[in-house]
C-alpha cells in the first residue's frame, strides 16, 4: 500500500463526523440484516454494521487491501465480516442482501460513483425491499468565488514559459474541479437542483436564481449534497459548514470572473448524466437593476482532451474517458458539415459503437441539441 493510499484511508477512518452519521444510520438499521459494503476500503463500515448487529456483512473491494481488512476482521473477532476481493459490478454474492453501505460519494454526489453502485446491486444483489445506507442525496450549488481555479484559469492564458496555452484555459473552463473546504467562498444563496434516490442513474436536470448576499468575485458555481443516511441522520459537504465531513466539493467555472454586488442575481441550470459522468451548467448574470448582463454554458464534454483526429476517427479504442463522450466526440464532429440530427444518428448506428448508440442515444441526441446551437 502506498503513502497516498494509507493517508487517504486514514482521513476516512479519522473523520468524526462521517463516522457518526453511518453509525447513527446502521444501529438503527443493520441489526440482523445482511449487509452489502460497497467499496470497502478499510473495511470501516461493514465493521460498523457488525458492531451494529449486522447478521453478516459482506465488504466488497476491488483492491489488494482486501488482504488487510481480513486481518482487522480476525483481530478485531468479527467472524461475521466476510471479505470478497472484486467489483461489485461483476461479483456474485452466496445470498441477496438486505441492506447496502457505501461511501463512495463525490462532490455532487454521482462523481465517485455511488449511484451506479447501488444501481447495479439493486438490480442483481439485493432483496426487494433492501435498504440502502445512505438513503436519498439532495443536491446544491450557489455563485461562489474560487481563487485557486481562477488561478489555474488564468496561468493558462498568460502564456507561461512564452508559449500560447490557451487551449489548455478553454479545457480548465469546461472541468469540474474538486476543491476542499475553505477554497471557495459562497456569495449568493443556495439552488436546490435535485433530490434523488441513492441509486438513480437517470439524468439530473436542476435551475433556480440564486440572490447575491456577500458582495465578490463570481469565479463559478460550487456545488454540494446532503445525505439521508436513514434512522435520523445526515451527512453534508457544505462549504463552510459547522457539520461537514471530510469530503470535497465540486466546482464550475465560468469563463472570466466577474465582481457582483449584493442584489444582483445569477441563474443557474445544471445537467447532470451520472451514466456518462458529463455535466453541463449554465448561467445568467442579472443586475439589481434588472438588467442581464452576461450568460455562459459550459460543459465536462468540451473539457476532455480530444483533438481533431480524434473527433473524426471510427474506431474501437477510448478516445474518450466514457461512451457517450466518444458517441457525442464523434456526432459533434460530424454536425460539422450542417447534418441533421437524424442523419448523424442513422450514421452512428452503423458504426463501431453501435451497441453504446442504443443504449444512450438520449444523452447523444440532448448533447447534439445542446452544443449545435448558439446560446439563447
Amino acid at each position: 500500500m502506498t503513502a497516498s493510499e494509507l493517508r487517504e484511508h486514514a482521513g476516512y477512518v479519522g473523520d468524526a463526523v462521517k463516522i457518526a452519521a453511518y453509525e447513527a444510520a446502521l444501529a438503527a438499521l443493520a441489526p440482523g440484516q445482511v449487509v452489502l459494503d460497497l467499496g470497502a476500503g478499510s473495511g470501516l463500515l461493514g465493521f460498523l454494521a457488525a458492531r451494529a448487529g449486522a447478521k453478516h456483512v459482506y465488504a466488497v473491494d476491488s483492491g489488494a487491501i482486501v488482504g488487510v481488512v481480513r486481518e482487522v476482521a480476525a483481530a478485531n473477532e468479527m467472524a461475521s465480516v466476510e471479505p470478497i476481493r472484486g467489483m461489485s459490478t461483476r461479483i456474485e454474492l452466496p445470498q441477496p442482501v438486505s441492506l447496502a453501505v457505501c461511501d463512495q460519494i463525490g462532490g455532487l454526489v454521482y462523481d465517485a460513483g455511488v449511484l451506479q453502485y447501488f444501481a447495479d446491486a439493486r438490480k442483481r444483489l439485493l432483496t426487494d425491499d433492501a435498504v440502502l445506507v445512505p438513503s436519498n442525496f439532495r443536491l446544491f450549488v450557489a455563485p461562489a468565488s474560487c481563487p485557486s481555479v481562477r488561478d489555474q484559469i488564468t496561468l493558462w492564458r498568460s502564456r507561461p514559459a512564452g508559449f500560447d496555452f490557451s487551449a489548455f484555459g478553454s479545457s480548465a473552463v469546461n472541468t469540474e474541479h474538486r476543491i476542499d473546504d475553505g477554497a471557495c467562498r459562497v456569495i449568493g444563496t443556495p439552488v436546490g437542483v435535485g433530490a434523488i434516490k441513492a441509486d438513480h442513474i437517470d439524468p439530473i436536470l436542476g435551475e433556480g436564481s440564486s440572490t447575491i448576499v456577500d458582495r465578490g468575485q463570481f469565479d463559478g458555481i460550487v456545488g454540494w449534497f446532503e445525505a439521508d443516511m436513514g434512522g435520523g441522520a445526515m451527512l453534508t459537504n457544505e462549504p463552510g459548514s459547522l457539520s461537514r465531513f471530510q469530503r470535497w466539493c465540486n466546482f464550475y467555472p465560468i469563463d472570466e470572473a466577474v465582481l457582483l454586488d449584493v442584489g444582483d442575481r445569477v441563474d443557474v441550470s445544471i445537467d447532470i448524466r451520472p451514466a456518462s459522468y458529463i455535466v453541463t451548467w449554465k448561467i445568467t448574470i442579472t443586475n439589481a437593476s434588472g438588467t442581464q448582463v452576461q450568460t455562459e454554458r459550459h460543459s465536462t464534454l468540451l473539457g476532455q482532451f480530444m483533438g481533431a483526429e480524434e473527433l473524426r476517427r471510427d474506431r474501437t479504442e477510448p478516445v474518450g474517458p466514457t461512451p457517450v463522450g466518444r458517441l457525442v466526440a464523434r456526432a459533434l464532429a460530424l454536425a460539422e458539415s450542417g447534418r441533421p440530427i437524424e442523419d448523424i444518428m442513422a450514421e452512428l448506428r452503423g458504426s463501431s459503437e453501435s451497441e453504446w448508440t442504443k443504449k444512450l442515444e438520449s444523452d447523444v441526441r440532448d448533447s447534439l441539441r445542446k452544443f449545435t446551437r448558439p446560446i439563447a
